[in-house]
């Protein structure tokens, strides 16, 4: 099961924790109003909503099944709502490494195919003494992921439950680390015991197979009677 956790490190990552704290400390530490139309708090904070609004190159919109995806400009959002631009700041830090983990799942020299993301929510999270998350997993997604912006002791990592063996496993990370795990998978923040913080950003997403524009051209000629103009 543990060959299921994947970690990576993410590069500069002192640097970034500092700038992502920083901007946390700017924010109120609550929830306040709702925009109900756009799904995301007007502030982000200690227990905040989660929100879908994210950089356009990290959400995927399916044309050629018709799928429909709300995607609004980012930049434009960020004006109306300053709390979301974390996303921005740690999905920059983090893209080679989550292009590392697209590569190795879609294996676009073997398959011939390309990919791309499909974050469908990213929150923020900080913690304090006798917080906890219980048990959980997440649907409609393919994976989940953690990043460790900081975190007092690896007990407070997050913990996973084995089906198999019914063990509980709590992989060895520290703050700068990412963890990318199969949304299935049923995981916990242990309860916290310390006086000192932990910080932590979340999100929910697919690794999208996309055919590259060659093969699709030849497709349209090879089989014109399959393809939906």
């Amino acid at each position: 099961m543990n060959n299921l956790i994947y970690k990576y490190r993410i590069d500069n990552h002192k640097e970034l924790n500092e700038e992502l704290l920083a901007f946390f400390d700017t924010l109120p530490n609550k929830v306040g109003e709702q925009d109900y139309n756009l799904g995301i708090s007007k502030f982000d904070g200690h227990n905040h909503i989660s929100s879908p609004l994210l950089p356009e190159e990290w959400q995927y919109i399916d044309t050629l099944n018709g799928g429909m995806h709300i995607i609004d400009k980012f930049e434009e959002l960020v004006t109306l709502f300053p709390n979301i631009n974390y996303k921005e700041i740690f999905l920059n830090a983090a893209r080679s490494k989550l292009h590392e983990h697209a590569k190795f799942h879609i294996q676009p020299e073997i398959t011939g195919l390309s990919y791309a993301f499909n974050i469908m929510h990213m929150w923020y999270h900080q913690m304090s003494k006798s917080d906890y998350i219980s048990w959980d997993n997440h649907q409609f997604c393919q994976w989940s992921a953690v990043y460790f912006i900081e975190v007092p002791d690896q007990k407070y990592i997050t913990e996973f439950l084995n089906p198999e063996t019914q063990e509980i496993m709590q992989p060895q990370a520290e703050a700068g680390d990412m963890l990318i795990f199969p949304s299935w998978l049923l995981h916990r923040a242990p309860k916290m015991l310390t006086d000192k913080r932990k910080s932590i950003i979340a999100w929910n997403m697919d690794i999208t197979y996309v055919f590259p524009e060659e093969q699709l051209n030849n497709l349209k000629v090879t089989h014109p009677e399959n393809w939906k103009l």
